[in-house]
Parts: structure tokens; sequence; C-alpha cells
């Protein structure tokens, strides 16, 4: 039988194998429950603006194959630890007491996009009731405005060195050379400034400052080094013909090349990518920026502590777990701490 089976739940009676999490009546009850875990805002609002600024319709093409290669294969692995355990993000790492840290970087990961994604989430619900108002307040210049607002491009012509607006001579009109176009916020644009408190360009500390480089940090960053974690915890410590024998307890026996392609994702595709999209950025390494804004100093060494204290857990409760098991010596006690326990 395989390991994992002794993270479930041993209160077991007849009617139900896991009274206190509770199991899923059907598997179409467990289907639009993933469903609804996986349709979100960033449905709604990241990937539009990602494919937009990737490309869009080219960036489509790389989605679906890193969706084949990479996304499908670790969701396949994070729902089949979840399901088997029937426990949390830090729990089910009891398979691998060593990286139990990963657990705790994750759920600490998860707390500070859930910051950033409430304060999207507020901005949304902001634009939801301004737009009750008739007219709508983003529609043209009105009262909030300054005069940098403008529906249209505002073009003044050099003549003798003074900047003259809508200018012609003689049925003239103004060469291109001395056209000087004054670059102007449109009504919307600076709505949000003035909502969101972006007005002023050199506030960095503003809210969707702070929100950018959340993400930055710890929506790009962190989850790349967590999901390699993953994969060496339970694809290389724990084994993955071990993990593949503990799914097969709960959907039933299947064959081997049903296996073959999770497997060659598991133990090489998916880590050599993950590897290689970790690795590029540091080699073309450039600090984090807001449309045109780039980030101070600070801002970029908080951002890396925040990455710091997140990754540090994982360090921390692997030196913990090692002085707190019991055996010598160090060939002994690293067994104990790389073995499932209950």
């Amino acid at each position: 039988m395989a390991v994992l089976e002794g993270l479930v739940d041993s209160h077991v009676d007849d009617g139900d194998e896991n009274p206190d999490r509770g199991n899923w009546s059907n598997k179409t009850e467990y289907m639009f429950s993933a469903i609804g875990f996986a349709i979100g805002l960033g449905n709604i609002w990241r990937f539009p603006y990602l494919a937009y600024k990737n490309g869009g319709g080219a960036f489509l093409v790389i989605y679906f194959l890193m969706l084949v290669v990479c996304g499908i294969p670790l969701f396949l692995l994070e729902i089949a630890i979840g399901q088997f355990c029937s426990q949390g993000p830090i729990n089910m790492w009891k398979a691998v007491p060593l990286l139990q840290g990963v657990g705790v970087a994750l759920v600490m990961g998860t707390l500070l996009l859930s910051i950033s994604y409430n304060v999207l989430i507020a901005y949304g619900l902001y634009y939801m009731f301004a737009s009750f108002q008739f007219p709508l307040p983003w529609s043209s210049c009105l009262s909030w405005a300054d005069s940098n607002c403008s529906n249209t491009l505002r073009v003044y012509c050099n003549v003798s060195g003074v900047l003259v607006a809508n200018w012609t001579q003689e049925n003239s009109t103004c060469p291109s050379s001395n056209m000087i176009t004054v670059p102007v916020q449109s009504p919307s644009e600076q709505y949000w400034d003035t909502s969101t408190d972006n007005n002023n360009k050199d506030n960095i500390t503003s809210g969707i400052y702070w929100v950018t480089q959340i993400d930055y940090c710890v929506g790009n960053w962190m989850m790349l080094i967590l999901a390699v974690m993953e994969i060496i915890g339970f694809c290389y410590i724990y084994g993955g013909n071990r993990l593949i024998k503990d799914i097969e307890m709960m959907i039933g026996k299947k064959s081997f090349y049903f296996w073959l392609w999770f497997r060659a994702c598991w133990f090489f595709i998916v880590p050599c990518i993950l590897l290689v999209i970790l690795v590029w950025p540091f080699i073309t390494l450039k600090p984090p920026t807001y449309g045109t804004i780039q980030y101070p100093e600070w801002a970029v060494a908080l951002g890396w502590c925040i990455i710091g204290f997140i990754l540090a857990w994982i360090p921390v409760v692997a030196v913990y777990k090692m002085m707190r098991a019991q055996g010598s010596p160090w060939k002994d006690c690293y067994l104990i701490i790389i073995s499932p326990n209950g």
C-alpha cells in the first residue's frame, strides 16, 4: 500500500472515510469546485492583459504549448496529492518532512498575493459603482480633470520660437518639421490616475505600484521556485512512481502508456523548462517598472526582501526538522527527515 495513505485522517467510520474534512459526493461536484477555483479574476483581468502585452494571438500558441507540457502535469500533480492525503498545503508535506517549509512558504506567498488581488477587486468595485453615474465620469474631462486632460492630441506649430495652436497663414499648414505634439492624458487615463492616487508619477508609494511590485516578486519569481521545489520533493525524493501508485489507488489501475507522458513531464520536461525560465531572467535581469516609471533602488531591494522572507521558511523548517530528528549518524537522520510520516 502506498506510503501517502498514512497521511489520510485516521478517524474512519462507515459513512465517511474523512469526517473532519468531508468528501465529495460525486465527481461532478468535485469538477465544478475545481472549475470555480480555477476561474476567477485572473481570467478576466490578468490573462487578456498578458496576452495583449506579449504578442496577442502569437502568445496563445506558446500558452497552449506550455499548458500541455507544464500546466496540466503540474495541475494533476497538485490535485492528486491534495485529494489523496486530504490535507492542506503544509501538512501534505509530511510526505517529505525535509521540505515542509515549502508549504509554509506557499501559504505566506498566497497571503501576499491575496492582498494584491483584494486591491484589484476593490478597483473593480469602485469602477462598478462609479459607472452608475450619467454621464460616465471618465467619458470626458469633467471637474476632476486638470489642464493636461484632452480627448484629442494637442499639436502646436513652432513659429519663430513661439508655439501657436491651429496655425494657418495664407492657406498654408505648419511644416511637419515645425509641428510639436504635446502629450496629454485621455479622460479615462487621468480618471484612473486620480481615483487611484497615481496622478503624481513621482509618488512610488501609491497603491498600484505596490500591487505591481507584489505581482512581480511573489506572482512570478516565488511561484516558479516553489514549483521547482514541488517537483523535487514529490517526484525525486518521495518518488514519482510511488505517487502514481497512490493515484491509482483512487482512480484504478492504468496502463504504462497512460502514465508515459506524465512521467516524461514530471521527471524531465517540466524541471528543465522551469529551470530555464528561472535562470534566463537572472541573465537578462531588469528592474521592475510600471509603464515608463522605473522603481527606485529601495523599492527593488524591498521586493527581494519579500522574496527572501518567503523562501527563508524552506531552509528554516529543514534545519528544524533535522534538529528534531532522532538518529545517528547523519545518514539515519537524513533517512528519517525524507521519509513520509503521518
